[in-house]
């Protein structure tokens, strides 16, 4: 069976937000499928809708490292977004579930295009933490650049949920699932149109990522510094209250001029340094080279070779790490 349009469900929302924990969560329940980061399916869409030539993205996904690890196929008589939905139907069918969904981080507002009558689950968690984690994977020097992504995710889910009936959005705090994991399990399930199913706590017998821990949230309060907390809470702070975070109450002034180009081309060196030092500086060069001259060859050579590199690093990244 074909799972119908409307059982088709994403979980949108920010990087670093929880969406592993929900995710293996969710796998666990027989009748609900997922495919996780499922960004590849609509980053070619453009803004207005236009939709990508399905060689092309076949020829991408050649060298896509989530794509590759998802061990879903492309069929070549498709159009694209036949193409799309034939990915999530694929993975309804291998799970024999009913309802089939994704989960997408960014441009997610895209899916709108592809999946209009789609339902939609908004993961959020204090963007202070998340900032935090995206400065613990190499992704940001800084508490103020790393608000970045979790601002743009958050302002994205404010413009498109207006236009989503509310009977086909639903919200979801990671500090909920963690201190209240059967209500909060309970709800998503029923705005799914499933029943709660006891197997999704069994995610620690089939993964690395242990139980749920309380202890675990608002670790920005013990493991920033004043200074940080300031930039984070000048950063994100009207939206971490129009998100019901309170913030810390102490001094929310933003950089200076200064203290702000300091803060650019510190944290521009920070992340090269990480790329640097996960993929070393002559693969780094040769990539570079080698895609800005249109050596196509050669650089899917070398890019699948970054990818090997960086599954490896984030397969050193401790399950518990936020």
């Amino acid at each position: 069976m074909t799972a119908d349009p409307s059982h088709t469900y994403f979980v949108v929302g920010a990087e670093r937000s929880g969406s592993t924990l929900l995710r293996l969560m969710i796998a666990c329940h027989t009748e609900i499928a997922m495919v996780g980061q499922f960004e590849y399916a609509i980053l070619g869409v453009g803004d207005d809708g236009t939709l990508p030539d399905p060689a092309a993205f076949a020829a991408d996904m050649e060298v896509d490292r989530i794509f590759q690890a998802s061990g879903l196929t492309i069929d070549p008589a498709l159009g694209y977004r036949e193409l799309a939905h034939d990915l999530l139907e694929q993975t309804r069918a291998a799970a024999d579930a009913e309802i089939v969904g994704g989960m997408v981080h960014f441009e997610f507002d895209r899916l709108l295009h592809l999946w209009p009558e789609a339902r939609f689950v908004h993961l959020v968690r204090d963007g202070r933490d998340v900032s935090r984690s995206a400065i613990a994977m190499g992704w940001a020097g800084d508490m103020w650049h790393a608000g970045d992504g979790w601002l743009h995710a958050e302002h994205m889910w404010d413009a498109m949920s207006v236009t989503i009936p509310q009977d086909r959005r639903h919200e979801l705090r990671y500090e909920d699932l963690v201190t209240s994991p059967e209500p909060t399990l309970r709800a998503l399930t029923a705005f799914l149109g499933v029943d709660f199913s006891p197997a999704m706590f069994d995610y620690p017998e089939v993964s690395d990522y242990p139980a749920p821990d309380p202890a675990r949230l608002d670790q920005w309060r013990h493991k920033l510094g004043p200074d940080e907390i300031r930039l984070a809470e000048a950063r994100v702070g009207a939206m971490l209250r129009s998100r019901g975070y309170e913030l810390s109450g102490g001094d929310t002034t933003p950089p200076s001029r200064t203290e702000l180009r300091r803060l650019t081309i510190s944290n521009r060196v920070f992340r090269a340094r990480h790329r640097l030092e996960r993929y070393g500086a002559l693969l780094w060069l040769k990539e570079l080279v080698t895609r800005r001259l249109g050596m196509h060859d050669r650089w899917r050579a070398y890019k699948i070779e970054m990818n090997e590199l960086e599954q490896a690093g984030l397969m050193k990244v401790p399950p518990a790490v936020p």
